[in-house]
């Protein structure tokens, strides 16, 4: 949010969506069900999004997007 991410923090962010298992419960959970979009069926097992696209043959979605360009905001405009 603040733009000050690094390539580090970025390879860091990348990895623990892609193993979300080198974390402990809940932040496991976490990392597999909202950041990578997993998704548990009634029966307990567990689909990744990466198999869904795989069944379909469309392309996997990155595990982190760039950030979109700054929006340019003139502070100082007055009110509209």
């Amino acid at each position: 949010m603040a733009r000050l991410s690094t390539p580090e923090d970025r390879a860091l962010l990348t990895d623990l969506a892609q193993h979300p298992e080198k974390r402990e419960p809940p932040l496991s959970w976490g990392l597999q069900f909202i950041v990578r979009g997993d998704v548990m069926l009634d029966n307990g097992s567990v689909v990744t999004l990466d198999e869904l696209a795989d069944e379909v043959d469309l392309p996997h979605l990155p595990y982190l997007e760039d950030l979109p360009d700054e929006l340019e905001v003139d502070w100082d405009a007055p009110d509209s």
